[in-house]
């Protein structure tokens, strides 16, 4: 439970995962909750939840209880012809239904708008009737009540009022914000009336989109408002001072303290101790780090008996293949199969049978079908249950290889295959996962951009109206080198040691901008500074794929790629916390060459027999002949 004396409880606040107007990444937030002794917080980002991973490992780390949540776009019922009307809701999940609903009405809105544009997102009306079980609704002056009573649309609103009592009851609040914005005022007298007429309950939020206020001026003298002003400009390709962002936010939605809160709401006071009883009834739970594989048919023998007995059969032919001499074969076959066994204990002790299965299965399928395969890499290729499987396509013991190196009971993770395969033909192994263990419980896993140095620059640049061309040699400076920081540019180390700069050139160009008092340079690089590392955009995970036991949305909601098609919602790190096993199917231009090289030469030299010279372990050659 909640401490009594600890009442306010912020529910309505944006990571940078919110792409089009967050700004402070989740551990921040939850680093100043802390400081304010604040008990419970909810992150709510726009239309999506990739943030709540992190989130919610950095609440339990500061002791911090986390409420799992998001605003959604919602699409009004309007009949044909009429225009288009979108309002906002937050959604907190109360339970383990509540939180399923969030994640199945967050995947239905992505996959039916049909959009990889975040901005576009939007579920229906309906969709809050059909997932409303476990959820509790906020509902704003952003929201359709308040679009209906600017309308001045009473049997609108009457008819949505009563929808919103039947389908929630007490989980219905209304949300009461004091931050200055055009609109706020009339709502909250209407809502505080319709509280009394309906039972339904007023909560107090700061929507909140940054964390410090006016009084809170940073050392390089930007305030988070004007900072996040230019980061929501930026992603709406348009100058700062924008009108419609100024309607749309203001300098008050910064994280206050609950004495704050308090003192806003002194005259409404019931509005503050309702976000804790909110929070008191939110208590969801995620179970992490909690691998859970689809299931590989194995008939009437468990998982372990089955990889046990295609490890041996494998094992054979590969013997077979490896000492075509039946006398030196029975010489090494004891060594082979003593270190078989010792993986395969490790591997059913470890509880991954299944993975290898798995993994086999889609490998044998595509050498199968045509579709090139690369031998294998990385410490996978240390394991000999892998060799006989065909995962991998060499001998690990004639190599040296080291098993531990892959899987280690001292170490416990996940097995990792980097498997390659033909960059062309790689989508037919996709395709096959998909039809084998069913759209629904194959995805592949988001990837989120972050304003690097460069791209900080170049978009502060547009944004604040710097010319063309500064914008362009103030960027050149920033060296190409991939994972440049301006903490390197600036002389400065990881840990926040001073150390030479990896940019000299731009270190004096900052350091003379200073002594000139060259302002537009100042604020450029300043501002740039700020906004590295904040999340601009949603990619895909170029070889990252999850293959669930159930369906995708049941482990993590879903949101669109570029091409339309579904992926996780959560990154690959955080994908595999949430108990889904990512699998990695790696494109390999190189395998596709050689695939067409092959082609090439069966047409060219068929029926014809060509010797090629090979080099063997030790620097020798030898001649294989093949009829072509």
């Amino acid at each position: 439970m909640i401490e009594k004396e600890l009442t306010y409880v912020p529910l309505h606040v944006h990571s940078c995962y919110s792409i089009n107007d967050g700004l402070q990444n989740v551990g921040d937030i939850v680093k100043k909750a802390s400081k304010f002794n604040i008990p419970a917080i909810a992150v709510t980002d726009y239309n999506n939840m990739a943030g709540f991973v992190r989130f919610y490992n950095a609440c339990y780390g500061a002791g911090i209880k986390p409420i799992m949540g998001a605003d959604l776009q919602v699409r009004e019922n309007t009949k044909p012809g009429d225009p288009e009307v979108i309002f906002t809701v937050t959604l907190l999940a109360m339970n383990r239904q509540g939180k399923q609903n969030l994640y199945d009405i967050l995947s239905d809105a992505w996959v039916n708008t049909g959009s990889p544009d975040i901005a576009d997102v939007v579920c229906t009306v309906d969709d809050l009737w059909k997932y409303s079980e476990g959820l509790i609704i906020l509902n704003g002056f952003r929201g359709d009540i308040g679009a209906f009573l600017r309308a001045d649309e009473r049997n609108k609103l009457k008819e949505r009022l009563d929808l919103y009592k039947k389908y929630y009851g007490d989980r219905f609040c209304f949300e009461i914000t004091r931050t200055g914005r055009e609109g706020e005022g009339q709502f909250e007298k209407a809502a505080l009336d319709f509280c009394l007429e309906y039972g339904f309950f007023p909560v107090a939020t700061n929507d909140t989109r940054f964390l410090l206020g006016p009084d809170e001026i940073p050392k390089d003298g930007l305030s988070d408002y004007y900072v996040h002003d230019i980061r929501v400009s930026i992603q709406q390709g348009c100058q700062k001072g924008s009108r419609e962002n100024a309607r749309t936010y203001s300098p008050q939605q910064y994280m206050r303290s609950p004495e704050e809160m308090a003192e806003l709401f002194s005259d409404l006071p019931e509005a503050i101790i309702n976000t804790r009883r909110v929070a008191e009834r939110c208590n969801v739970e995620i179970e992490l780090d909690v691998p859970r594989l689809p299931r590989y048919d194995t008939g009437e023998l468990s998982t372990a008996d089955c990889l046990r007995m295609k490890a041996h059969e494998g094992l054979e032919k590969r013997l077979e293949f490896l000492f075509p001499d039946e006398k030196e074969r029975e010489e090494k076959r004891p060594i082979y199969e003593k270190r078989l066994e010792t993986e395969l204990d490790v591997i059913i002790t470890m509880d991954f049978p299944g993975y290898f299965l798995i993994v086999m299965e889609f490998i044998q399928w595509s050498k199968a079908h045509g579709v090139p395969v690369g031998p294998g890499r990385g410490s996978g290729g240390g394991s000999l249950v892998a060799y006989a499987l065909t995962i991998t396509d060499f001998d690990p013991l004639r190599f040296d290889l080291l098993f531990e190196r892959f899987l280690n009971p001292e170490r416990v993770s996940m097995p990792d295959f980097d498997v390659d395969f033909c960059q062309r033909k790689r989508q037919m192994t996709l395709q096959h996962v998909v039809d084998h263990y069913g759209r629904n419980a194959v995805s592949q896993i988001a990837a989120f951009g972050t304003l690097a140095p460069k791209a900080a620059i170049q978009g502060v640049g547009r944004a604040i109206g710097v010319p063309l061309g500064q914008v362009r040699r103030v960027a050149a400076l920033i060296p190409e080198t991939p994972g440049t920081t301006f903490k390197a540019c600036f002389g400065i180390d990881k840990k926040g040691n001073p150390c030479e700069s990896v940019s000299p050139d731009f270190l004096e160009f900052y350091n003379r901008a200073k002594a000139n008092d060259d302002k537009e340079s100042i604020e450029l690089i300043d501002v740039s500074v700020r906004l590295e590392g904040v999340i601009r955009s949603i990619g895909k995970h170029a070889a990252g794929v999850v293959i669930s036991p159930t369906r995708i949305a049941e482990f993590a909601p879903l949101m669109l790629d570029s091409d339309g098609r579904p992926i996780t919602q959560y990154d690959k790190k955080d994908v595999e916390h949430a108990g889904l096993v990512k699998f990695d199917f790696l494109g390999l231009t190189t395998l596709t060459i050689i695939d067409d090289a092959k082609e090439m030469i069966d047409a060219k030299l068929a029926g014809h027999f060509v010797q090629v010279l090979l080099p063997d372990e030790v620097g020798s050659e030898y001649a294989v002949s093949y009829l072509l």
